[in-house]
């Protein structure tokens, strides 16, 4: 296998360029056929997912629109019913009920809101692991006739060691006790 950015050789367990750091699992993967299934997994479930909040929306929205209505239908009776008993009290109930329609508003907010979210398409057109293999044609990359040693791309990082200087004369008993 050879990097597609560089075309420098490398082995199928190589996870990166030595020479470039390109990805190359994601290479490893197409030429094995293992990335078509990830992709059509993937692109499956991101249709589910726009499909579920599409309807998540418009139910929360329908539930929201109701509510508001029961609210605002609940502050108008209340109050109607405390206006005889102390009129200025059922009517500042009654004027909750203004709490209500706002609750319908968003609701319907929300329910316009869910038709104008991007719509799943109904058939996916599915990649298989077979329509890559037969639709890439192989690409032969000449080598050089004596390969270059090629640097690593973590080679200035890596400092070698001195060796220890070995001492020219021995020491005396004397001094080694002091």
């Amino acid at each position: 296998m050879y990097c597609p950015t560089c075309g420098t050789a490398a082995s199928a367990e190589q996870r990166f360029c030595r020479a470039c750091g390109t990805n190359l699992q994601i290479i490893s993967q197409a030429l094995s056929g293992q990335l078509a299934a990830s992709i059509s997994s993937d692109l499956v479930r991101l249709v589910q997912d726009m499909r579920s909040r599409r309807r998540k929306i418009r139910r929360w929205g329908f539930i929201v629109f109701w509510g508001g209505t029961l609210v605002a239908a609940f502050f108008g009776v209340v109050g109607g019913a405390v206006e005889s008993i102390s009129p200025p009290v059922g009517d500042a109930i009654a004027s909750l009920s203004g709490l209500g329609g706002i609750i319908v508003l968003i609701g319907l907010g929300m329910m316009i809101y869910s038709a104008f979210l991007p719509k799943a398409p109904d058939s996916l057109p599915l990649p298989h692991s077979s329509a890559l293999s037969s639709s890439v044609s192989p690409i032969s990359i000449s080598t050089p006739s004596s390969p270059e040693s090629v640097p690593s791309v973590t080679e200035h990082t890596t400092m070698k060691l001195e060796s220890p200087q070995p001492e020219t004369a021995p020491r005396s008993p004397e001094a080694t006790e002091r």
